[in-house]
């Protein structure tokens, strides 16, 4: 295991005849882990709070939660992802109702777990776990409060001690576990209360640096001219450079199940290295992957494939564009902790979810035609959903090309459209919050939208419903209404 950051650049000198010099950058750049870690918690603690928010389907509590996360969006897009984190949490507290949060839970939540790494070689037989806060709070610790720390289930893999002075650091044993992507649980706790519980994929794989060094390699030895660009090769190239921010100590936003990802993708790079596809129709679940279009864009993705495709009879896409500040995670794992992917595996439809940025867009026509060649996609039956920014992106992306969509779906966000006859026969959906900041443009787009005569246009105000939870209360009417129009032939 990699201990300290001489040893980091001791790896770094190794590959550098491959070029893989990111290493030495990630080594010196502790700001940069500290904001991928800032974000990885405030997505922890989204994910938590939409659990709780399905749970809790009273509208009086709903609306009360909404206050906190006009706080929280505020807080997020002012940078300031600590308070954020705080607006979050008293967003889940409100939920609760009546049953008020005691000191000692508000203390225990403003606090976060950072392990030393988040991808260990298998060999490593311990490892540092700090505790410390993601936010500053008034609340008291209760006398006597401990932290419990265990890996899965297993009884070689747990420590616990009093909480003192923070930040404190324990040592994690790790007896008995073997390659895989194990679940790092901390919980603090006050007696036999448990105050937080916080969760988190902690890797392990055997020979970790070896085989990062061997993909290096191969990687390195691939022309680097667009005739031999390949999504399959520049896929390899994009989760290769998440494995190495993770051997560098570098988290990710998400939880990045790595030994899983190391495995499969030293598999496609034996295939791609001797041009054989591997993403395909027989290939079924989730996969981050780099996308190459015709005119030689490389697009990242995230992609779920049904088991249906392995038929190969041609089967609806829904291409879910994301908000300002997000990234290809955020369908997948937040916007109702990844429930556009239940909803598409029910269906047997497939879902691509681009990276996108508020000034280069994402070329949604581009990506959806390269998908084309690599599943059995319906291009009669081609959905958009978007999201704040994403909404914006979806209504242009549709206004140029309304012909290539069935339908849009654009939820907490405007846009500008473009009137045409194409248009006035591509259905709407409009949805947005009674509490979001962007209910003006949602309805002046909804407005537009009649205006340029488009045929079927829903437009739906949900209340007590704020920006952050639009997405998971309106999707099950976006489904219904892309249902409707794109009934299985």
């Amino acid at each position: 295991m990699i201990t300290d950051r001489d040893s980091l650049a001791r790896r770094a000198r190794k590959l550098l005849p491959f070029a893989m010099v990111s290493l030495i950058a990630l080594s010196r750049e502790p700001s940069l882990a500290s904001a991928q870690f800032e974000r990885y918690e405030l997505g922890r603690r989204v994910r938590e709070f939409e659990v709780e928010w399905d749970r809790v389907p009273d509208p009086t509590a709903r609306a009360k939660a909404s206050q906190s996360l006009k706080v929280a969006v505020n807080s997020f897009f002012s940078f300031r992802l600590g308070e954020a984190g705080r607006a979050i949490s008293e967003a889940r507290f409100a939920l609760r109702g009546a049953a008020s949060p005691t000191e000692g839970e508000r203390w225990a939540d403003s606090l976060c777990l950072k392990p030393d790494s988040r991808l260990i070689d298998a060999g490593t037989t311990s490892m540092p776990v700090t505790i410390t806060s993601f936010y500053p709070t008034d609340a008291k610790m209760p006398v006597g409060s401990t932290i419990r720390l265990r890996l899965d289930d297993s009884p070689g893999s747990r420590v616990e001690a009093p909480v003192g002075p923070l930040p404190m650091t324990l040592t994690l044993p790790i007896v008995g576990l073997e390659a895989g992507d194990h679940a790092l649980i901390g919980e603090i706790r006050l007696g036999e209360m448990v105050l937080m519980r916080a969760s988190m994929t902690l890797s392990m794989a055997g020979e970790l640096d070896d085989r990062i060094l061997a993909l290096g390699k191969m990687v390195m030895g691939w022309p680097d001219d667009p005739d031999s660009m390949t999504t399959d090769r520049e896929s390899v190239r994009g989760q290769l450079r998440r494995l190495e921010s993770l051997a560098a100590k570098i988290p990710l936003e998400s939880d990045f199940p790595a030994h899983r990802i190391l495995t499969s993708v030293e598999e496609q790079a034996q295939l791609a290295d001797q041009s054989e596809p591997y993403l395909g129709k027989d290939r079924t679940g989730q996969f981050w992957a780099t996308i190459v279009t015709a005119s030689g864009n490389r697009v990242a993705v995230r992609l779920f494939i049904p088991e249906a495709a392995a038929k190969g009879t041609p089967l609806p896409l829904v291409v879910a564009l994301h908000g300002a500040g997000g990234s290809e995670n955020m369908f997948f794992e937040s916007y109702g902790h990844g429930a556009i992917v239940d909803r598409c595996r029910e269906r047997g439809w497939l879902l691509v979810a681009p990276r996108s940025t508020a000034f280069g867009g994402t070329p949604v026509a581009e990506v959806v035609d390269a998908l084309a060649k690599i599943y059995p996609l319906d291009l009669a039956r081609v959905m958009l959903v978007g999201h704040s920014m994403g909404a914006g992106q979806a209504v242009a992306v549709a206004s140029r090309e309304p012909a290539r969509y069935a339908a849009v779906a654009a939820l907490g966000g405007g846009g500008s459209v473009r009137p045409g006859p194409g248009l006035k026969r591509l259905p709407m959906f409009v949805g947005v919050g009674s509490e979001d900041f962007a209910v003006k443009g949602a309805k002046d787009l909804a407005e537009a939208l009649r205006k340029a005569e488009v045929a079927t246009v829903v437009d739906r105000e949900y209340p007590g419903t704020e920006h952050l939870a639009i997405v998971q209360v309106a999707l099950p009417d976006v489904f219904k209404f892309f249902d409707e129009r794109v009934r299985p032939r």
